[in-house]
């Protein structure tokens, strides 16, 4: 565990071992964190939970077994979280969220995403595993966008939206 300089830590919150926290980052009251780099400056919510498994599962004559996911979930410098938001770690790869990015509360995003630097995303959106967003992308509330989809930079997708295929950049959706 590495904790910078001036991170202020809320009751309750539980950080493991394989956590790196920057500088000047604050973690909100009962935040788990595990498998995760936090950049400098970061702001998490109260109740988020990041770095837990992924939802994977492949089915066997046994029934369902669950995909270990070693990855790691990687939080840029100055990236802000709502309350009781997840971010899945990844499966082989890591769970990215680029620089400056400010997410509402409630948002779910799915293992092995990438989000780029500076995006905008709204209260209860869903993003599924292996999604690519780019950068300066806007979200808005409950939208929700398939695994593996992939959005170009500057895309807008509108509230309620149900993204089913990749989009180039600057569209709105």
């Amino acid at each position: 565990m590495i904790i910078g300089e001036k991170v202020v830590i809320g009751p309750g919150a539980i950080i493991c071992r394989d956590v790196e926290i920057g500088s000047g980052s604050v973690i909100g009251a009962g935040a788990l964190l595990t498998s995760v780099r936090i950049g400098r400056g970061a702001l998490i919510g109260p109740g988020c939970v990041i770095g837990w498994p992924g939802y994977g599962f492949i089915r066997t004559v046994h029934g369902y077994r669950r995909i270990p996911h070693i990855g790691r979930v990687v939080i840029g410098d100055g990236v802000e979280l709502g309350a009781n938001c997840t971010i899945d770690r990844g499966t082989f790869s890591d769970t990215i969220i680029g620089a400056g990015t400010k997410i509402d509360a409630a948002v779910h995003i799915g293992h092995n995403v990438r989000i780029g630097r500076d995006c905008l995303i709204v209260a209860q959106a869903g993003i599924a595993g292996s999604a690519v967003i780019g950068e300066g992308v806007m979200i808005g509330g409950q939208a929700g966008i398939r695994d593996g989809v992939r959005i170009g930079d500057g895309c807008r997708v509108l509230a309620k939206a149900g993204v089913f295929k990749s989009f180039p950049s600057r569209t709105t959706i």
